[in-house]
């Protein structure tokens, strides 16, 4: 056995000069970014890292970036964007990640930016609004449906709804959080009321650890306004949404830029309170092809969920036929699979139409 070993291995030593020696396997790219995976935007958080998880699993499959595979360096940065220039600093200089993406939203990206300024690196910021403001830092790249205009764009969609109230609007109130990205909902509001000879009766911000939004709100009706402005992210918005349903906010239109009132675990939680509230409008950053309805398979949408339903995010209810329910505008109004979070089963398909188009619609082709 031993002379048959040393024969094997002379003519290894014959063979291998013919053919190199045995390849090694690539380095990995390494993509390192903070994400709130608990706390208050960990409704969103969880999303965005959903789809980057499938993004990930799709690349590598086919054979990943540059030929090396991806690798995530990643940490949850608790919604709290004190603990953010500690992580990125730990994954550029301890994780040494060849890129950066931002963590979801305005308030998290920004402190971003300056751990990149430091270390030369292009941070590639998600869903941040205005960041790069004040630092004007050249390798910012930004990932935002909102255009090159942010400061008129993100207010838009809910004036040209005011435009169209019968009767029609004199007066707005405008109230945000003190914080980057509600003040920036809050300037884009000022800017529309101004378009629009509005006159503004209400323009005040609450301190982002304000958990009592009654205040608020009898504030915002003591002045009677015709249409309510709100900027603010997922917690405080389900606040002033419970806040506005038990005082019985009274106005023509009540909403803006809420953050979160779309995503499936706050709609459900939420759903009394949000189907109760008729004035109440809502933003979504998704915009769907008007030809046609979700396709499942073709726009990842079920892997989607999965990862969403591996986060503890949704749960599978009930399958939807693709041609039932449909939106009269021809968009996203149900899916082949619909996903909600835990709930009971009565009612299950009725909620799982209508939840669908929340989570879903953000990571759609358009």
């Amino acid at each position: 056995m031993l002379g048959l070993r040393m024969q094997l291995a002379a003519a290894m030593l014959l063979v291998l000069p013919w053919f190199g020696p045995p390849a090694m396997a690539a380095e990995p790219i390494k993509i390192g970014f903070s994400m709130a995976m608990t706390g208050g935007l960990a409704p969103n958080g969880k999303q965005v890292a959903a789809a980057m998880d499938l993004w990930r699993e799709d690349v590598n499959a086919k054979g990943g970036l540059l030929g090396r595979p991806v690798q995530f360096v990643s940490y949850d940065d608790q919604s709290n964007p004190a603990n953010v220039p500690a992580i990125y600093t730990k994954v550029i200089e301890v994780g040494k990640v060849d890129l950066i993406v931002s963590p979801y939203a305005t308030n998290m990206v920004v402190p971003t930016i300056p751990i990149a300024m430091q270390h030369n690196m292009v941070p590639i910021g998600q869903f941040a609004l205005a960041a790069n403001t004040e630092f004007k830092y050249p390798r910012y790249f930004a990932i935002m449906p909102t255009g090159p205009d942010t400061k008129q764009s993100i207010a838009d969609g809910y004036f040209d709804l005011a435009k169209q109230l019968k009767p029609a609007p004199k007066t707005v109130a405008i109230a945000y959080g003190d914080a980057e990205f509600a003040r920036a909902m809050a300037d884009s509001a000022r800017l529309h009321a101004q378009q629009l000879g509005l006159k503004i009766v209400y323009d005040r911000s609450y301190p982002p650890t304000n958990t009592d939004f009654t205040p608020v709100i009898h504030a915002v009706q003591a002045t009677n306004p015709d249409i309510v402005f709100i900027g603010s992210y997922p917690v405080d918005s389900v606040g002033l949404v419970r806040a506005a349903h038990e005082i019985g906010l009274k106005a023509q239109m009540f909403g803006g830029c809420m953050a979160g009132l779309v995503t499936t675990s706050i709609e459900t939680s939420e759903e009394e309170v949000l189907t109760a509230l008729n004035v109440l409008t809502r933003r979504n950053s998704g915009v769907p092809k008007q030809d046609r309805l979700v396709d499942v398979e073709e726009d990842h949408t079920k892997e989607f969920l999965d990862n969403l339903h591996a986060l503890g995010e949704v749960e599978l209810l009930v399958g939807i036929p693709a041609e039932s329910n449909p939106r009269p505008d021809g968009g996203i109004g149900n899916a082949a699979l619909a996903y909600i979070r835990r709930s009971s089963k009565r009612g299950q398909e009725r909620r799982a139409r209508r939840r669908i188009r929340g989570s879903v619609a953000l990571f759609t082709r358009t």
